[in-house]
C-alpha cells in the first residue's frame, strides 16, 4: 500500500518526459547523462587503446553525470583583476614614452568598475541604513513641532513581506508540503491575525531584484517537481528556496492556504517592497 501510495503521488507515467527522482521530486539538469552509460562506457575504453597501462588516469569530465552530481553546483567567483586588461596596459606603457607605470596603474585593473558593481553583472548592494538615519535625523531636528510617542501604538492590521514570512520557521523531514503550507497560515493567523501578505513573483521574467537574487545565490540547486502531498526530503530548507521555480511553487502552495484563513494575499509582478507600502497606506485609510 505505502508504495501504490508513493506512485501515485509520483506518478511515473504522466508526460513529462524530465529525468527525476521518484523520492524527492528532484529533476535532473540537461547535463545528466546516466542513461546513457553504455555509450559513455565504450567512448571511455576506446581512449584506452594502445594508452600506457600504469599511466593511464581516467578524466572527470568523460564519465557519466548522475542526478547527485547536479544536486548543488557551486558557482565561480568572479575574478577581480583581469589578465587582458593587465597585459593591455603594460603593451601600451611599453609603446608610449610619454606615460608612466603609475600613471597606467592609476586607474581599474578589473573588467567592471568596482565603484557600481560587486562582481560581473551584480550591482553594489543598495545602503538601506542611509534612509534610515536620514529619517531619525529629521525627526529629531522637528522634534520641538512633532508629538513624539514612548510606545508604538497597537496595530489594527498588519502587512507581511512574504519573503521574510519564509524564512520564520524551519522546515522538518518526513511531512509533506501540504502540512508546511499549513503551518505558515497557523503561524500568521496566531502572531499577525487576517493579515496582509505580499510575495514576491519568480516568473524568471527580468526584475529589478535579479541582482539581489542573483547576489543571496550562492549555489544553484535543481528544480524539484512536488505537489501538496509530496513528503519533504529534499535537504536544507535554504537549498531548496534557493531555486526560484522551487520558491514560487512554495509560495503558491502557502497562498492557497492563507487565503482560506481570510487572509489578504498580494502577489508583486517582482519587487513586492512598493507594493507592500502601497498595501500599508491603502490599509491606513480603513483601519
Amino acid at each position: 500500500m505505502k508504495l501504490k501510495q508513493k506512485l501515485l503521488d509520483c506518478n511515473l507515467f504522466d508526460k513529462d518526459s524530465s529525468l527525476r527522482n521518484v523520492v524527492t521530486g528532484m529533476v535532473a539538469n540537461d547535463d545528466v547523462n546516466i542513461h546513457d552509460y553504455e555509450a559513455v562506457g565504450k567512448a571511455i575504453l576506446q581512449k584506452m587503446v594502445n594508452q600506457p597501462i600504469f599511466t593511464y588516469s581516467f578524466k572527470r569530465k568523460d564519465k557519466v553525470k548522475t542526478l547527485g552530481d547536479s544536486s548543488s553546483v557551486q558557482v565561480n567567483v568572479e575574478q577581480i583583476i583581469s589578465p587582458e586588461l593587465l597585459f593591455q596596459r603594460f603593451l601600451v606603457l611599453s609603446q608610449a614614452g610619454d606615460l608612466t607605470l603609475q600613471d597606467i596603474m592609476d586607474y581599474e585593473l578589473c573588467s567592471y568598475p568596482p565603484a557600481l558593481f560587486e562582481a560581473k553583472h551584480v550591482f553594489l548592494k543598495a545602503d538601506k541604513p542611509q534612509l534610515a538615519d536620514a529619517l531619525r535625523d529629521f525627526v529629531s531636528k522637528s522634534s520641538s513641532n512633532a508629538v513624539i510617542m514612548d510606545s508604538m501604538p497597537e496595530s489594527e492590521h498588519f502587512v507581511l513581506d512574504g519573503g521574510s514570512l519564509l524564512h520564520c520557521l524551519s522546515w522538518k523531514k518526513g511531512i509533506t508540503y501540504r502540512e508546511i503550507a499549513e503551518e505558515y497560515a497557523n503561524f500568521t493567523i496566531s502572531k499577525y491575525g487576517m493579515a496582509t501578505v505580499v510575495f514576491d513573483r519568480y516568473s524568471g521574467e527580468p526584475s529589478i531584484k535579479d541582482n539581489e537574487h542573483q547576489r543571496r545565490q550562492h549555489k544553484a540547486h535543481p528544480v524539484v517537481r512536488f505537489d501538496s502531498n509530496t513528503v519533504f526530503s529534499f535537504g536544507k530548507m535554504e537549498e531548496f528556496l534557493s531555486n526560484d521555480s522551487n520558491k514560487q511553487q512554495m509560495i503558491n502552495l502557502i497562498s492557497g492556504k492563507l487565503k482560506d484563513r481570510g487572509c489578504e494575499v498580494i502577489h508583486a509582478h517582482g519587487d513586492a517592497d512598493v507594493d507592500i507600502v502601497k498595501a500599508a497606506t491603502a490599509s491606513a485609510k480603513r483601519r
